[in-house]
């Protein structure tokens, strides 16, 4: 026992020594390391990786915690760097070490291993600080580095590597003559435009998301201390549901309207853009197409149109809520490109910029990343494409949950430029920033750091797209990619219950007097309802579309026949009366059809220009014939200006007495002719028998009496 003892404290003396002189090498003294999808026994969380660029003055400092979530206790716990043996050598690789890939662990950083706990226990914590300068690690070149941060302990029999955390690091020192890389950021603010025909809010997510602490309150509040650096993107949809809830708003909750409680909150957000976007008479913000609709959806279903109103409706209506005009003619590919067909409309309905990834159009023969613009042609004339960098772009999509996830992301996103800056130091280039989409969620810590950052940093110039936009698009050659965003539009089926609303909206529309007041808020609410917001949320599209048809089908039932009995006509022609109701607000104009079945059986005449005032009533006289002496079943249709039936038919029974009448008479006088015809053969036979008898006396015949 003491023999094991004595062995044990000369182990952790050894391992006190090599940390001393350098940390514990990856050799045989630690066995393999975990395989990168098992979960390590202990976590590591990191608070602080400071500087977020390294440069030959800083001293590097690495600080969190440790956390033991194995069902092991284990001894001696030190925390130690490591650094891949040089910069990685392209893009791919920062991704793949972001995701965990330990294939650039590199060696333990000399100096940098510390102790953090004696004993750890189950469910134990312990916090780490590792400070070095930079001079002491080993990085020569310019680029960016993977860099780990790794717990080793005892579990009283094996000294191992227990926990890893990877995340990477900008090493640029400032004697590197660089070119500065141009950044423009774009900055989108959508939401799910859940707002029905009524003006009502469906849900309260965007109350929430506007207000302090909201989503899209943090987008704003950081965007507007940075709006020199950012360009903005939105939906006029948001704009125009937020300043309507500074009015006063209603909200329906699970199916209960009641008033909204955040008109404050809404004043607050459209100030504060408002504030951060007007620049005299001009705007920094543009507007993507009203709710940010799937154009390429709309397109491969016919629903140009629908387009055409989403994309020309959009300046006018930020204008209306923002006190000044943004910018309009741009569009967002919610799949990263478009197809050729949807392009060429987008161009015809005067588009003349497009959002896309670069992965949409990618550079055919480039050793250098190339600046994220280039130009498409189109039957109306070139188009340019603003596209975003997929690195930059993974970047912001990357889970934020923790304050290590937000690290790494920041890391992720700066070492990105670096290596980009370094690719070819003295070409400058133009890389555009944005998310995956327009309705995104990143942490405000997250974009705090970077923006801090980017404007500390020499080598990074923020601009606005409009200086994108001023200069000629990347010469080097792009080829476009096939478009793979097909299956991911909204279904054909949703489209079609869409045009069946438009449909009964359009009927409607020419029989109303004032159909403005309809027709407005509901094709408004069918442009939200087309959002590529519900791409993944259908349901609650469908239910914005259910929203219109119920209001629709409730103004076509104001408008209807009054029931009667059968009707009972004294000849095969004759008039039915049939009585008209308008239960709505406005004067209607409407037709009549009367409709037999079988058709051959009533020729009925239409109807037209039946006007009623607001409601009234009126009594139509419809002039008929029937053919055939069976009752005819009648439908009774309303017309609109189109002569095209809305809204449900009323049915009746239609019966004729003309045809029994003739039958009466067709029975006395059949009943005449045949007693006609038995007098006359009475006639016949005396006449015949008088003349026999006439005949016998002529010839002297004896008649027998």
């Amino acid at each position: 026992m003491r023999r094991s003892l004595t062995l044990c404290v000369a182990a952790f003396t050894l391992l006190g020594l090599l940390s001393a002189l350098g940390g514990v090498p990856a050799t045989a003294s630690l066995s393999a390391a975990p395989a990168a999808d098992t979960p390590d026994p202990v976590r590591i969380s990191l608070t602080r990786v400071s500087p977020s660029i390294l440069t030959e003055k800083d001293n590097l400092i690495i600080a969190g915690s440790v956390a033991n979530a194995s069902f092991t206790e284990f001894d001696d716990v030190m925390v130690q760097l490591r650094l891949s043996n040089g910069p990685l050598a392209n893009r791919a690789q920062l991704g793949r070490v972001t995701a965990g890939n330990p294939s650039w662990d590199g060696d333990v950083v000399s100096g940098s291993t510390v102790s953090v706990a004696g004993v750890l226990g189950v469910g134990g914590r312990a916090q780490f600080r590792i400070e070095l300068p930079a001079s002491a690690l080993p990085v020569s070149t310019a680029g960016a580095y993977s860099l780990g941060v790794e717990v080793v302990a005892s579990d009283g029999g094996n000294y191992d590597r227990r926990g890893m955390a990877r995340t990477l690091l900008p090493w640029m020192p400032t004697s590197q003559q660089l070119s500065p890389t141009r950044l423009a950021w774009i900055w989108p603010l959508a939401d799910s435009p859940s707002r029905d025909e009524r003006g009502v809010l469906l849900g309260e997510r965007t109350q929430e998301e506007i207000s302090l602490g909201g989503r899209l309150r943090n987008l704003v509040e950081i965007g507007a201390k940075n709006s020199t650096d950012v360009t903005w993107l939105a939906d006029p949809a948001l704009l125009q549901t937020v300043q309507a809830m500074t009015q006063g708003y209603l909200v329906d909750i699970d199916g209960n309207v009641e008033p909204g409680t955040r008109s404050g909150q809404a004043r607050t957000w459209i100030t504060l853009l408002n504030d951060a976007t007007s620049q005299g008479a001009q705007s920094s913000m543009w507007v993507l197409p009203y709710a940010d609709v799937d154009a390429g959806g709309l397109h491969h279903n016919g629903l140009d149109r629908d387009l055409v109103r989403a994309i020309t409706t959009a300046s006018p209506t930020a204008s209306d809520a923002l006190g000044h005009t943004p910018q309009g003619g741009l569009a967002w590919a919610p799949s990263g490109g478009f197809d050729p067909g949807t392009i060429e409309t987008l161009a015809g309905t005067g588009v003349r910029v497009v959002v896309m990834r670069d992965s949409a159009l990618p550079a055919t023969d480039s050793a250098i990343t190339p600046t994220g613009s280039a130009e498409l042609d189109t039957a109306d004339g070139p188009l340019r494409a603003i596209l975003l960098d997929t690195g930059l772009r993974e970047s912001l999509s990357m889970r934020q949950q923790t304050s290590t996830q937000i690290l790494l992301a920041r890391q992720r996103f700066l070492a990105e430029l670096a290596f980009v800056a370094m690719e070819a130091p003295s070409i400058p280039r133009t890389l555009i920033a944005g998310p995956s989409s327009p309705r995104w969620d990143p942490s405000g810590a997250l974009l705090r750091d970077l923006m801090r950052v980017i404007h500390t940093t020499s080598w990074i110039d923020p601009v606005p797209l409009s200086v994108v936009l001023a200069d000629a698009p990347s010469a080097i050659p792009r080829t476009v990619a096939p478009y793979v965003g097909q299956s991911m539009e909204l279904p054909k089926y949703y489209f079609d219950h869409i045009k069946q609303a438009q449909n009964k909206l359009t009927s409607l529309s020419t029989v109303l007097a004032d159909p403005t007041s309809l027709t407005e808020p509901a094709l408004a609410t069918l442009l939200r309802a087309e959002s590529t917001a519900w791409r993944f949320h259908i349901s609650d599209g469908e239910e914005l579309i259910n929203s219109v048809d119920s209001a629709l089908n409730n103004i076509q039932n104001s408008i209807h026949v009054i029931s009667r009995n059968d009707v009972i006509l004294s000849g095969d022609t004759g008039s039915i009366p049939v009585t008209i109701a308008n239960d709505l607000d406005q004067q209607v104009t409407v037709g009549l059809r009367l409709v037999g079945t079988p058709t051959a059986r009533l020729d009925a005449q239409t109807v037209t220009d039946i006007v009623i005032e607001p409601g009234k009533r009126a009594s139509v006289v419809v002039p008929v014939r029937v053919v055939g002496s069976e009752s005819v079943q009648v439908a009774v249709q309303l017309l609109d200006g189109n002569d095209t039936q809305f809204g449900k038919s009323s049915a009746m029974q239609l019966q004729t007495t003309a045809y029994s009448r003739a039958a009466r008479w067709f029975t006395i006088g059949a009943a005449i002719l045949l007693a006609l015809m038995v007098l006359f053969d009475i006639y016949r036979r005396v006449r015949h028998r008088r003349r026999k008898q006439s005949s016998l006396l002529e010839t002297g015949s004896v008649i027998n009496t």
